[in-house]
Order: structure tokens, then sequence, then C-alpha cells
């Protein structure tokens, strides 16, 4: 699914803002769960079978993070300065065997006259986006510069689906130590100044927009060619 389609400006992003607004009433975590599932289906949507990459991602990193704050709390800085190293090259790892494991192996056959066989995978849709958005966050964990480190908010601040494909890469207080911003609305009873402050819905918004105005692009060179 991309941006300048109809099925995102005409259906998908309706039913996503319409959910979120409904929900966001019973609480944050409603709300934000339900952004996640509606992140993993526009992910789905370009290739289903590569679902598990980001989710995988999530977890292993978030695991990884989780035992940095546990050592970070015991004062034991060593251990933590490693986990956040070995949990920056697997990141870098995971990302090498996408972009360049086909590569690699081709180059080793042909100067070694190998047969090794390698997968046929596709790079996966932002792959690069969340891998650096992740490390950052690790590096950040390992500073103590992130004051939660919780689950369902790291999981969307990762997953957010209109900038999980095709960037910006965020700070980690946009998501996880304020996730208000990535809800898409303030809560019940906010100021209307407050609600367009959010980040969020800035982006799903310009989405929206930059939809529409590719749309309406395509019909007029339609119309002109008739």
């Amino acid at each position: 699914m991309i941006f300048a389609s109809y099925s995102f400006v005409l259906m998908f992003l309706p039913l996503v803002l319409a959910g979120t607004v409904l929900l966001r009433r019973f609480g944050m975590q409603p709300a934000m769960l339900w952004l996640i599932a509606a992140s993993l289906v526009f992910y789905a949507w370009w290739d289903w079978h590569y679902l598990w990459v980001p989710v995988v991602s999530v977890l292993v990193n978030y695991s990884i993070g989780h035992t940095i704050v546990a050592a970070r709390n015991r004062g034991e800085d060593g251990r933590a300065r490693f986990r956040t190293g070995l949990g920056i090259a697997l990141n870098l790892l995971f990302l090498a065997l996408f972009k360049y494991g086909l590569f690699v192996v081709g180059n080793a056959n042909w100067a070694l006259g190998t047969e090794l066989g390698w997968w046929a995978l596709a790079l996966p849709l932002g792959i690069s986006f969340f891998t650096f958005q992740q490390i950052a966050y690790l590096a950040d964990l390992r500073s103590g510069l992130v004051e939660r480190h919780d689950f369902v908010a790291y999981f969307l601040f990762v997953s957010f689906f209109p900038q999980l494909i095709a960037g910006p890469i965020v700070h980690h207080r946009v998501g996880v130590d304020d996730p208000n911003h990535l809800a898409l609305f303030a809560a019940p009873g906010k100021g209307a100044g407050e609600i367009h402050q959010s980040p969020a819905l800035g982006i799903s918004r310009q989405s929206a927009i930059d939809g529409v105005a590719k749309l309406l692009a395509q019909g007029y060179v339609g119309f002109q060619c008739h």
C-alpha cells in the first residue's frame, strides 16, 4: 500500500483515524494497540511474507533494551555497555544479511568456483529506517536518556505506519517517553492547539495530503491524454 493510492486515502487512513478517535475515549492503551495493528496491516499489504521482519526486530531489540536497563539500574556499566554493543552489532548484521548477503555469496561463488546457495529475499520495506531507529534507541538507553521502557509504546514507536517505510528516523521522546504524541489525538478535553501539535497527526495528515495530491495529478494527466 502506498500513500498515493485510493485504498490508502479512501479506506485505510479514514478507518485508522476513526478507530483511533473512538478507542482514545477508553484510554491510551487501546488506541496504541489499534495503531500497532493498523501499522502491521499497512506493512503486510506490501507482502505479508515479510511481516516477520519488523516484528522480530522489535521483539529482539526490546529484549536487549530490557537487559540494558536492568544492568544500568544495578550500576553494572560494563555489562550495559557490552549489551548495547551486542545489540548494535546484531542490528547491523540483520540489515547486512538482507542488503548484502546475496551480493557477497554471489561474488564468493564467482571467485572460488563454488555454488553456495542463498535466500532469494527481497529487501524488506523500511528495514534501514526501523533498524537505525532502534540502534539509536539502544544507545539512548545505555546513556540513560530514555525515561520509559514500555513494550506497547516501543512497538508503536518503531512500527507507526506513516514513518515506518519512508522515515524520518524519529527520536525516542516522540514516542516512548511521550506516547500521547503517537496517539494521533490528544486526550479528550485537550485544547485544539495541543491536538494540532501532535507530530503523529502531522505526519498522517501530510501523508493524506500527499496521497490526494498525487491521485489528483494522475487524474489530471489522464484527462489531458484523452
